[in-house]
């Protein structure tokens, strides 16, 4: 709250101050009995109306002041209120954004299993495409260098067998049964 102070003001200020310097001068130094000093306040009688009224339009002033102060206060407060409101929306479109987010990462994550799934089926059909040839050669192999050898071309045989079958059971998972979840 800013306070100026006028020349009217001050010249007020310095009237007064002579007027009561003057009136006690005149009670101390004895030109004023103590009878005659009554009589010489109730010759101010409009002015001390004058300072009454004065005094009641300086209640107003400060009652007016009071009031503007209390509508700056209102204004501040619905400032602060709109501000409020403003941040919780941005709030609740961070947390619909994080929702998302969520949800998103979520699915990217299902994404990235599935591929590590068709990663590790492929793998497996890669590896049992690759061995079943060798293992049938190692068979016939073994067969021609040592016919009486039933033991290696029983080995040979089952191993081929394996690879073809687990080539089978994975064709059976993911062509028919649409399964995407390697046997381990």
């Amino acid at each position: 709250m800013k306070i100026s102070i006028t020349k009217k003001t001050v010249i007020w200020s310095l009237f007064l101050y002579a007027a009561a310097a003057t009136a006690y001068s005149l009670m101390t130094w004895g030109w004023m009995s103590e009878g005659n000093a009554g009589l010489f306040g109730d010759s101010f009688g409009a002015f001390n109306g004058i300072v009454s009224g004065l005094a009641f339009l300086g209640v107003l002033g400060a009652l007016l002041l009071q009031i503007q102060a209390l509508a700056q206060q209102q204004k501040q407060l619905e400032l602060q209120q709109e501000e409020i409101r403003l941040q919780r929306e941005d709030l609740e479109l961070n947390r619909k954004e994080l929702v998302r987010s969520a949800v998103a990462q979520e699915e990217s994550q299902q994404a990235l299993s599935q591929q590590v799934r068709h990663m590790a089926i492929a793998s497996r059909i890669t590896l049992c495409h690759e061995l079943y040839p060798i293992f049938d050669n190692l068979r016939v192999a073994s067969l021609s260098r040592n016919p009486q050898d039933m033991e290696g071309h029983a080995r040979y045989t089952q191993l081929a067998k394996r690879c073809r079958t687990e080539l089978e059971q994975i064709f059976e998972q993911t062509v028919v049964k649409g399964d995407n979840t390697p046997n381990q």
